[in-house]
């Protein structure tokens, strides 16, 4: 695992170590999550072509990842090559908390492969909402925000 994926992972040990009622934070910037989705795709790029292989029918190396946060948006883009052929592909959410996190892709752009918006919400509920209650165990989430330049969690160790 990469240095950025082990720091994320110092920074979740770290509040599990606190004691109950505790107050933290948690803030994410566009370069460490960037850094983490590069160490992440690069660790399991044979997995991610695989993936893309069996539901787009194309076996595309995907790279360059960029992560950027704006007020309530996420936005992320990459790099997809087959062969000589070079595509870019992103996707773009508002992200905010509210009883929980709620994600609503509003933008997919993927040359190649037809994915609607609604169906790539379906896609990344069921993950989200996974990590979501594995932070959830540990802490009362009170905040959730995305900033310009930097995404936050604010909340109290359970």
């Amino acid at each position: 695992m990469g240095a950025t994926l082990n720091s994320f992972i110092e920074k979740f040990n770290q509040f599990q170590s606190l004691k109950p009622g505790e107050p933290f934070t948690i803030r994410v910037t566009d370069a460490e999550a960037t850094d983490a989705a590069k160490e992440y795709i690069e660790e399991n790029k044979d997995r991610i072509k695989e993936l893309i292989q069996k539901k787009a029918g194309v076996g595309l190396d995907v790279a360059d990842p960029k992560v950027s946060f704006r007020e309530g948006e996420f936005s992320m883009s990459a790099k997809g090559r087959k062969g000589v052929v070079k595509v870019k592909g992103s996707v773009c959410a508002d992200v905010k908390w509210e009883n929980g996190l709620k994600v609503n892709v509003k933008k997919v752009d993927v040359p190649i492969i037809k994915i609607s918006p609604e169906k790539l919400n379906f896609v990344v509920r069921d993950p989200l909402d996974m990590g979501m209650r594995m932070v959830e165990k540990y802490a009362r989430i009170s905040s959730f925000q995305i900033k310009d330049g930097y995404a936050v969690l604010e909340a109290v160790r359970a």
